[in-house]
């Protein structure tokens, strides 16, 4: 699915992102349509958007995001 998202530094972009969530976690992974990208993005209920988390707290494969 595509949507959009705040970035990190703070800008909206767009991503089409997985429709499921990494397992165990609220992460969904997808593509920055912008720049290609991998993103990282939940959505948060209080704020009412998707928000991108800093990419340096995902380890390079991906694993991890799962206990």
């Amino acid at each position: 699915m595509n949507v959009q998202f705040w970035q990190v530094s703070g800008y909206e972009a767009n991503a089409d992102i997985d429709d499921e969530p990494v397992a165990g976690t609220p992460l969904h992974r997808g593509t920055n349509t912008h720049d290609g990208a991998v993103v990282w993005v939940f959505h948060d209920e209080l704020l009412g958007r998707w928000q991108e988390i800093d990419p340096s707290l995902i380890p390079p494969s991906g694993e991890g995001t799962a206990d």
